[in-house]
Order: C-alpha cells, then sequence, then structure tokens
C-alpha cells in the first residue's frame, strides 16, 4: 500500500503531466489564492459528505476558485474521498512551487 505522500506526489505529477498544470502555467493563472479556494472547496466537500450533507450552491460559489469552471470542481467533488485527498495535497504542493517560483 502506498503512504499519503506517495499518493499525493503521484496526483502532482499526473496534474503536471495528464493536465498541462506546469509551475508556469500556475504562476500565470492561479495567482489570486486559485489553488487555496479549490483546497477549500475539497475540503468542505469532504466534511460535508462525512456528515452526509450536500454542498449547498450557494456555499459551491462561494468556494469555487474564480476562473474554475463548474465542471471542473463538480468532476473533482465527485471523486471518491481518497481522491479528493490527493488533489487538496498536490493542490498545495502546486501552491508552494508557485510561491517559491517568484
Amino acid at each position: 500500500m502506498k503512504t499519503g505522500v506517495e499518493l499525493i506526489a503521484e496526483e502532482r505529477q499526473d496534474q503536471i503531466e495528464k493536465h498541462g498544470r506546469t509551475i508556469e502555467q500556475d504562476v500565470k493563472n492561479n495567482a489570486h489564492g486559485q489553488l487555496l479556494e479549490g483546497i477549500m472547496l475539497l475540503i468542505s466537500n469532504v466534511a460535508m459528505n462525512r456528515q452526509g450533507v450536500e454542498m449547498p450552491k450557494e456555499a459551491f460559489e462561494d468556494l469555487r476558485p474564480s476562473d474554475w469552471g463548474r465542471e471542473i470542481c463538480f468532476k473533482m467533488m465527485a471523486k471518491p474521498e481518497i481522491d479528493q485527498l490527493k488533489i487538496i495535497g498536490a493542490f498545495a504542493a502546486a501552491e508552494i512551487d508557485r510561491l517559491q517560483s517568484q
């Protein structure tokens, strides 16, 4: 079984290789806290799912990262909990990379 760190690293590598989400692209397109907003959206979704509550539409719109499409956010939120947690960790790594590259 892979550790959490290994799963997060794989997710981040997939973001870069499969989805083209490079550090340079994050510097350009996510300079206004969008990665942190993505983390907050998914953390909120995981917490609500654990309580058996669906995220209200208003909360989704408040938490959805600016400039990120609704469909991609819904797609991430529909993933199993462990997959959402991997994405959260990979977004944190991407934000660290973005900050360090400036």
